[in-house]
C-alpha cells in the first residue's frame, strides 16, 4: 500500500496519526501478549468487546485478524533471516506448523520457502 492510498482511507490527518499511534502501541502490547488475543485485551485493560469496537474503528479490522497479521510479518521478517520455518511457527504461538503455513500462504500468495528464494538474500548483519 502506498502512502497516498494509506491516506485516502482516512477523513483527515488527525485520523491518519491517531491509527498509526494506535498500531505501534498495539503492536508493543501484542508482542508482550505472545499474541494472545486474551492477554492482548487483559493488557489493553480493555474488554474483548471493547477492544473490537476499538480495532474496527481505529484500525477497521478485528483484532484477530490484526494479530494474524502482525504474526505473519514477523514471521516474513525471521524467514528472509533464514530461521527455521518450525522455529518461527512454535515461537509465534501458531498451534499447528500447517496453521502457519496456510495462514502464510493466504497472506503472501506464496508459501513461506517460495518466499525466501523470491527475496534476495539479506545483508551479512541480518544474518546470525
Amino acid at each position: 500500500m502506498t502512502l497516498a492510498q494509506f491516506d485516502l482511507k482516512f477523513k483527515t490527518k488527525d485520523e491518519r496519526m491517531r491509527r498509526i499511534r494506535c498500531e505501534k502501541e498495539y503492536f508493543a502490547l501484542a508482542t508482550e501478549a505472545d499474541y494472545d488475543l486474551y492477554k492482548f485485551a487483559r493488557l489493553a485493560k480493555l474488554s474483548l468487546r471493547q477492544l473490537e469496537r476499538d480495532f474496527n474503528r481505529d484500525l477497521r479490522m478485528s483484532p484477530s485478524v490484526w494479530l494474524n497479521k502482525q504474526r505473519i510479518l514477523v514471521a516474513a521478517l525471521r524467514i528472509e533471516k533464514g530461521d527455521d520455518l518450525k522455529a518461527i511457527a512454535i515461537d509465534l504461538k501458531f498451534k499447528q506448523l500447517s496453521h502457519f503455513c496456510r495462514l502464510f500462504k493466504r497472506f503472501f500468495q506464496m508459501t513461506a520457502s517460495e518466499y525466501l528464494h523470491s527475496r534476495p538474500s539479506p545483508p551479512q548483519y541480518l544474518k546470525r
